[in-house]
């Protein structure tokens, strides 16, 4: 029998990078020469996600103790 167990994460650390290239070129209309040709350009993405589980009690009430 294959049962499915959730995750229950106390500490999660999720790290995600990314990187593009890219690369423009400028092109006279008439003749369809390169006219321009700026080096290549590099973006670089981060996105980190944390998981923390907090588990705490607290009570809450309205009577009065009795002694």
């Amino acid at each position: 029998m294959n049962i499915g167990v959730p995750e229950i994460a106390f500490f999660k650390w999720q790290r995600n990078r990314g990187v593009a290239e890219m690369r423009l070129f400028e092109f006279d209309g008439k003749t369809d020469a390169i006219v321009n040709a700026p080096p290549t350009a590099t973006g670089r993405a981060k996105l980190d996600k944390l998981t923390v589980l907090l588990i705490f009690g607290f009570t809450l009430s309205d009577v009065d103790k009795h002694e």
